[in-house]
Parts: C-alpha cells; sequence; structure tokens
C-alpha cells in the first residue's frame, strides 16, 4: 500500500477538504455512479467539516461497473480548472444515475463555469494526468472497489474502513485512532 503511506505533508493526489492539522487523512477512493459512494459521501465530508479528519477524494472507476465513471472524473477535474471541483464533486453525486456524458455542460453551466473551458478542460493533458495518478495510487492500494476509505496517519499503516455503512464512519474512524 505504497500510495497511501503518505505523510500529511505530502502532495495530495487527490483533492482535500479538512482542517490540515487534522489527526488522520481518509483518503476516499470513489465514483459518481456508485450507490454507496453517493451515501457514504455526506458522512465523510461531516467529519471533515467538523475537523475529525482531512478527507482526500481520489478518482477510481472499477473495471466494467461505471460506464460514465471517467467522464465524470474528468468534469469534476475540468470543474476544479475554474475553481469548483468540491461544487461539480458535491452536484454530481447528487444528480440522479446514470451521469450521461452530454448532461455534464448542463451542470458546468449550472454551477456558473465557462461551458467553453469546461469543455476543452474535460480533455485536457493535465487533466488526464491528474486521473492516471490516482488511478496509479489506487493499483498501488490494491483498490478493488468503491468506495475504499483509507485512513492515513503519520507513522502508521493505512487502516480500510467500511464507509458502506455511513453511520459507522464516525465510529470506525475513533476506534482506529485509538489503536
Amino acid at each position: 500500500m505504497s500510495a497511501a503511506t503518505v505523510t500529511h505533508e505530502a502532495p495530495a493526489i487527490g483533492r482535500r477538504i479538512g482542517p490540515d492539522d487534522a489527526a488522520a487523512t481518509l483518503v476516499v477512493y470513489g465514483t459518481y455512479e456508485c450507490l454507496h459512494c453517493r451515501r457514504a459521501w455526506p458522512a465523510l465530508r461531516a467529519l471533515a467539516e467538523a475537523g475529525r479528519a482531512r478527507v482526500e477524494w481520489r478518482h477510481f472507476a472499477p473495471p466494467g461497473a461505471f460506464p460514465n465513471a471517467s467522464t465524470a472524473a474528468a468534469a469534476v477535474e475540468a470543474a476544479g480548472a475554474q475553481g469548483a471541483f468540491w461544487a461539480m464533486h458535491e452536484a454530481l453525486l447528487t444528480a440522479p444515475a446514470p451521469l450521461w456524458p452530454e448532461a455534464l455542460p448542463t451542470h458546468a453551466a449550472a454551477l456558473g463555469l465557462d461551458v467553453a473551458t469546461f469543455e476543452r478542460d474535460l480533455r485536457a493533458a493535465d487533466v488526464r494526468a491528474r486521473l492516471e495518478a490516482q488511478a496509479a495510487s489506487a493499483r498501488a492500494d490494491a483498490v478493488r472497489g468503491t468506495p475504499t476509505v483509507l485512513l492515513v496517519r503519520e507513522g502508521a499503516d493505512p487502516v480500510r474502513l467500511d464507509a458502506r455503512d455511513p453511520d459507522a464512519l464516525d465510529a470506525a474512524l475513533a476506534n482506529a485512532l485509538a489503536h
């Protein structure tokens, strides 16, 4: 599990929310069409907003599971180029699935983004490179499905938390930090 064993000071592979001085980082591998990711996200966001953990979202598309996952991930990264990563992230996690690629510019327009720039950025080399870095990280962390949540903290091996039960995430975090 080399990619998730980063220190808190290491540059993020994904996008982070939550306090920089949190006791741990929750590295979340997810995709926007995954029902379990959609259910887990509010609990993960609440942990970050409460200062209990820093949450780092990394895009992961399980092979063959979600046909629009890569395009949706690129859309969120393209929105990020205009400062709207988290707004698009939230929009796609709450939009009806499946996330049809032709509907993504409509989401961008609803967020007030420059749609022509958004569409160009969907295919940009830096977006593809960011997604490939996250895919490589998922391979290194032996991620097989979504959501996969790894609790990462200084001086300790990563701990996998079960995010399929969002109500249990806070207790799992507290338990993992106690050991």
